[in-house]
């Protein structure tokens, strides 16, 4: 008879099946979750199952409301248009966890025109626009990481493979290059690899 912790074979493969799937996801995203495979040796094969993702309809909200501009609709786009202030940048260096002149670096904004802009209080249209991309694309991958944003922000600034080897922060200049970062983001929150 076997001990009640010792899983049964069918079990034991299907554990070692889940382990191998998150080690490459791991691998294959750069996603950091050493110490969890670290204390896999001290506790139970079967506590290291892989969560199923449920996206947080209401932080989403929250995200876009601490910012402090719609996630949506007509009222972003008349505020795209008309530019976004420079308090909005402000909170969204301060929620991504990054310095200000690297937000701006990050959404192709000179230090020259940083400055004017910290004069006048608004962003240009096009500016706001590639603010809002990285805002978007950093919600989506806090989301992702289930509210995690140092977990994001790592993931943010180093290469990806899913990406080709880019960082996401490096594609964020053009709305292609921006839509490939969230269809990614959509094929890890259901679970596709390739």
């Amino acid at each position: 008879m076997r001990a009640h912790c010792q899983p049964s074979d069918a079990e034991a493969r299907r554990i070692a099946g889940q382990r191998r799937l998150l080690i490459h996801a791991i691998k294959w995203y750069s996603i950091d979750v050493s110490a969890e495979i670290r204390q896999a040796g001290e506790r139970p094969m079967n506590d290291l199952a892989l969560k199923i993702y449920r996206p947080r309809k209401a932080a989403a909200k929250g995200f876009w409301r601490t910012l402090g501009i719609p996630a949506r609709g007509a009222k972003l786009h008349q505020l795209l248009n008309d530019g976004v202030s420079y308090n909005v940048y402000k909170r969204l260096a301060k929620i991504a966890g990054i310095e200000q002149q690297e937000l701006a670096r990050y959404a192709k904004i000179s230090p020259a025109s940083l400055g004017r802009r910290a004069q006048t209080g608004q962003f240009t249209p096009a500016e706001s626009d590639r603010l809002y991309r990285f805002a978007e694309v950093f919600n989506a991958a806090c989301e992702l990481f289930e509210g995690d944003a140092e977990t994001t922000r790592r993931w943010m600034l180093e290469p990806v493979t899913g990406l080709g080897g880019r960082r996401p922060v490096e594609m964020l200049g053009t709305t292609a290059e921006c839509e490939s970062v969230l269809d990614l983001i959509g094929r890890l929150e259901h679970g596709v690899l390739v």
